[in-house]
């Protein structure tokens, strides 16, 4: 074996006669790859194709004095541990491995086909967790396989989540963790043909990858043996040619800076990035030996996530974007082009969020980006009015009746904000009505959930705002008619404003019905309350005048953002000019913003807000999302799948559920699980929809028939997958 030059790896496993798991199976594999495998055997399995009957674990003096004579003889590149037999073994194994710090080590304890060794085995998953897994470079297993050994330090709870028990992993020193298997709908637990199923690698940042695949029919014996050793063997690899030329020198010079393993390579993954890192940590980030096997890939997206979740609460600066709600690593973007975007890895995506819909021409519009860059040449903030303000607020108000006067701000959440401050200020009252499902941005007076009782007042949804803050909000089913009246039978003296989206966006698509809307507009009025529209998400998204257009219905105050800033961050709050004196200068409600109005940003809004205005613009936009939506049914209809969607304007919702919500609580009702896992399967075919089901989506004038037809094809080969 001196001149040998295939990867040497070293297997601890047990004897199987079949061949399907164990040592033989793990030097199968090995060969497969070009590798040769070392084997020490820990214990011998009485079995046949069906089942095994029992195990006998191998001596662990002989278990460690093998090990020892070929460790002493040859320089390996990797270490698979499998089962173990016996405490003894694993006693003996992890004095042996320790030895090796700089040795990429693979752990796959369990075999499903073992029988339960009782107690014993108990113990034996002790000593796995206290001896083995803090030497760890990657641990396989199963979810069920995840629940025995965190059994080991924990009561079964079922608050105990998976994610807990992969911390709790990692904290004791093992650097990935990687559960197979994992049931991709939640609502559906078994192992049955044409399941979906998920791979979920976890490291110290939480979760570095989640990929979704699908079951294959029949019952398999020792796929998750193959899969650990597969593994192994790439990292083995790597190692052997990098170990060629250096004589075989195990030392820690001679091992620093030539050592790889997967895992450190799936979150640096660039070319000659070597960072120094001490034991099992490995260097040389140009390896990317487990692609394709753990169904991952070295990514340029997992290596920014990493990186953001550094300096990043989240990794990201705004929560949706984090994939907390579907899984898996965020797409981080790098250009965008018409109704394209392009991910850190060079792929591309149809976007159907665009920006969260300020995108309503395209991305990269040429018109808006000359003007952005001419008025960039002419500086980029000046604090003191421009021409370019006044310009804008003539636009808004002639095309939106309602407003007579507008103050310019730079976010959603200031227009809403100071919109509810303008509306108690002018009215003396404390009292707002909100209802459940209804974003209107992160002030601390809107971060409320609904209280026990229809009328009791709502509860903060965000750590940080006081009760007191939100005593005075009461929150409303949308689309209840007769809760309204009870609100206002109840407190209209009281109450200063209602605010609604008229057409939701942040509970999935949920429109207003016309009732609803046109018994809110009367109450307001009959009890001396103001009515605000939040249009920020639907204004010039669903028709030129807004939402308040399409009603017919004139609120008291407006709130916009998102497409009058055309990409570019504005926003904006107005009504009667009566109403807005009362704002300083002119009045005792104050707000103020040192960018309110910057002008680059006024001068994107400006253009969008003349390119939305060409003739048949939004008769266009709507028969886009329309023909989405229809077909995005039609296609789900042909699989059998349990879907709806619908649309309006330049809006669009897609739901697992019979029908299109009309509040809430029946958007909770809908089946979550296959919206992610539909969400998944569309971005691997390159359709970036919302990460989460509560979000609506977004077409573009960018996005034409082709677009759409690609949309739908690729749907409906997902749908067939899902059903």
């Amino acid at each position: 074996m001196q001149n040998q030059t295939s990867p040497l790896i070293l297997s601890f496993g047990v004897s199987d006669p079949v061949g399907a798991i164990g040592i033989q199976a793990d030097l199968a594999t090995f060969a497969a790859f070009g590798c040769h495998g070392l084997s020490v055997t820990t214990g011998l399995l009485i079995s046949d194709t069906a089942r095994v009957e029992d195990m006998q674990a191998v001596d662990p003096d002989w278990v460690s004095d093998q090990a020892r004579v070929l460790l002493e003889d040859m320089s390996v590149a990797a270490i698979k541990i499998g089962a173990l037999g016996s405490v003894e073994n694993v006693t003996a194994i992890a004095e042996i491995v320790s030895d090796y710090p700089n040795v990429p080590l693979i752990l796959d304890p369990f075999i499903s086909a073992l029988p339960e060794q009782g107690m014993d085995d108990e113990d034996i998953l002790t000593a796995v967790r206290q001896l083995l897994i803090p030497q760890t470079t990657l641990l396989v297993l199963s979810p069920v396989e995840l629940e025995r050994l965190a059994e080991t330090w924990r009561d079964s709870d079922p608050s105990d989540t998976l994610q807990n028990d992969v911390d709790y992993l990692v904290a004791l020193g093992c650097e990935y963790v990687l559960v197979t298997c994992m049931p991709a709908d939640a609502s559906k637990s078994g192992t049955g043909e044409g399941k979906l199923r998920a791979n979920t690698l976890f490291g110290e940042d939480g979760v570095v990858r989640h990929d979704v695949w699908r079951h294959l029919p029949g019952i398999f014996n020792g796929a998750g043996s193959t899969l650990s050793a597969a593994a192994t063997a790439l990292l083995a690899l790597d190692n052997g040619q990098d170990q060629q030329g250096q004589d075989g020198d195990q030392s820690d010079a001679g091992i620093h800076g030539r050592r790889a393993d997967a895992c450190a390579a799936l979150r640096h993954g660039q070319a000659g990035a070597e960072p120094p890192v001490q034991g099992r940590h490995l260097t040389l980030p140009h390896l990317q030996p487990i692609q394709g096997i753990l169904m991952t890939t070295t990514s340029h997206n997992d290596t920014l996530f990493a990186r953001a979740q550094k300096t990043t609460p989240g990794g990201v600066n705004s929560p949706v974007r984090a994939f907390r709600s579907v899984g898996g690593t965020p797409r981080f973007i790098t250009r965008a082009e018409g109704p394209y975007f392009w991910d850190a890895d060079g792929k591309r995506y149809i976007d159907y969020i665009g920006s969260w819909g300020p995108a309503i021409v395209g991305h990269a519009h040429p018109d808006v980006v000359k003007a952005v860059q001419d008025a960039a040449a002419l500086g980029l903030s000046f604090g003191a009015p421009t021409e370019g303000e006044i310009l804008m607020a003539e636009e808004i108000t002639r095309l939106v009746p309602s407003i007579e006067q507008v103050r310019l701000v730079s976010s959603g959440t200031e227009a809403t904000m100071s919109a509810l401050r303008l509306a108690r200020g002018a009215t003396g009252r404390d009292k707002i009505v909100k209802f459940e499902g209804c974003y209107h941005g992160h002030a601390d007076s809107l971060l409320v959930k609904a209280g026990s009782g229809l009328l009791t007042f709502g509860n903060p949804t965000s750590a940080g705002v006081p009760e007191d803050f939100v005593k005075h909000t009461l929150v409303l089913d949308y689309n209840n008619v007769e809760q309204l009246k009870d609100a206002f039978d109840s407190f209209g003296s009281e109450i200063a404003c209602v605010i609604v989206e008229p057409v939701a966006g942040n509970m999935n698509l949920v429109k207003a019905t016309p009732e609803f809307l046109q018994a809110m507009r009367e109450l307001c009025t009959q009890h001396g309350a103001l009515l605000i529209f939040d249009e920020v998400m639907c204004g010039f998204r669903v028709a030129l005048g807004g939402a308040q257009a399409l009603y017919g219905i004139k609120p008291d105050l407006t709130a916009l953002g998102k497409v009058i800033g055309g990409g570019m961050p504005v926003a904006a709050f107005g009504g009667s000019a009566a109403l807005m004196h009362n704002m300083a200068p002119l009045g005792a409600v104050y707000q103020a913003g040192t960018l309110s109005g910057n002008p680059v940003a006024v001068a994107a809004g400006m253009t969008t807000l003349k390119l939305i205005q060409q003739p048949g613009f939004y008769e266009q936009l709507g028969a886009t999302a329309k023909r989405l939506a229809d077909g995005l049914t039609a296609a789900a209809k042909e699989a059998g799948v349990v879907f709806c969607a619908d649309a309006i304007g330049g809006m669009f919702g897609i739901y697992f559920s019979e029908t299109p919500p009309g509040s809430y609580a029946e958007m909770m009702a809908g089946d979550r699980s296959k919206f992610n896992a539909f969400f998944h399967a569309m971005l691997d075919e390159g359709v970036y929809f919302a990460p989460a089901a509560f979000e609506a989506g977004f077409v573009s004038a960018q996005h034409d028939d082709a677009v759409i037809d690609a949309t739908i094809a690729a749907a409906r080969k997902v749908f067939a997958a899902l059903k």
